[in-house]
């Protein structure tokens, strides 16, 4: 099982389903950490639906746009770090996100889904 998810290569989104439980190859992952000169703009529509393995997310100050159902189910998420960078976050992104204990959504986001 892999414990955290590491890219070294330049990655300017994370593609819809890459992590997620409709992806049989996904790695299990728990947690998710942007390195700070990290280019990534967008987190894609389900990237980590249904990883349930998930326990905490810090999201890099380069993206702008969280998508649809980007961490739909993700029932063991208990912290997640929006940076002011995220403009917009798609329907559904943190549905069923029951181990939350609070989220703090920045000024910044001008569009949220439902």
């Amino acid at each position: 099982m892999v414990e955290t998810a590491e890219r070294r290569r330049v990655v300017t989104k994370i593609p819809a389903e890459l992590f997620s439980s409709y992806n049989t190859d996904a790695p299990k992952i728990v947690a998710v950490e942007f390195e700070e000169d990290s280019v990534c703009e967008s987190i894609g529509d389900d990237a980590f639906y249904k990883c349930r393995s998930l326990t905490s997310v810090t999201i890099g100050n380069s993206v702008t746009s969280i998508g649809e159902n980007a961490f739909y189910y993700c029932t063991s998420l208990q912290s997640i770090t929006i940076p002011n960078s995220v403009k917009s976050i798609g329907d559904y992104a943190f549905y069923f996100c029951k181990s939350f204990t609070s989220i703090t959504i920045p000024g910044s986001v001008t569009s949220i889904g439902s």
